[in-house]
């Protein structure tokens, strides 16, 4: 008997150390086929001007995060365009944006207290984000980012108060390289 248990646990340490010693350079990684990369254009430390006046609107860092399956943004407004009502500071804000396997997600949240959902994808090489809440009562919002050749990004949102039947813009801004040195560096 003695001997039987003692074959039987070599024979599952071996069993077992296979498994450990198997080859898995076939297994695909997480996060790194085209699809994931998609929203990559993005990324990187950003000025953000207004395309109605040329005036610097905020400050945005754009980074992947957990071993490319996050975008992480986190925005700084540099003037008081979307001030929160009754806030002390100017809007700061946080995204965590992902790829599903199916489509990208993305939560935005800011010191105003919103918080957005918003899920699309990349329509004619731009990314297309529209909110998705679930009171039927609030505005749809869509956002649009389009890469430009000179390494800028287009940037600009819609909103509709009736379910879509209508759109107006309601911001517009091209996100530019941050020129290194500049003193106020997001965190």
């Amino acid at each position: 008997m003695r001997t039987t248990n003692i074959l039987t646990t070599l024979l599952l340490m071996t069993v077992a150390a296979g498994g450990w010693a198997q080859d898995n350079s076939q297994v695909p990684v997480p996060c790194t086929s085209e699809l994931y990369k998609q929203f990559d254009f993005w990324v990187g430390d950003w000025e953000v001007y207004s395309n109605a006046d040329g005036e610097l609107q905020g400050l945005d860092t754009i980074a992947k995060q957990n071993d490319g399956c996050l975008i992480v943004q986190h925005w700084r407004q540099q003037n008081d365009a979307f001030k929160p009502t009754g806030a002390v500071n100017r809007l700061e804000g946080r995204s965590v944006t992902m790829f599903d396997t199916e489509t990208w997600r993305q939560v935005w949240t800011d010191n105003g207290g919103t918080f957005m959902p918003m899920k699309g994808g990349l329509v004619d090489g731009n990314m297309v984000l529209t909110s998705e809440f679930s009171n039927p009562t609030w505005p749809i919002y869509k956002w649009h980012w389009e890469p430009k050749a000179d390494g800028t990004i287009h940037n600009f949102g819609f909103v509709s108060t009736d379910r879509g039947e209508t759109w107006n813009q309601y911001f517009d801004i091209t996100y530019r390289p941050r020129r290194h040195g500049s003193d106020d560096s997001p965190s």
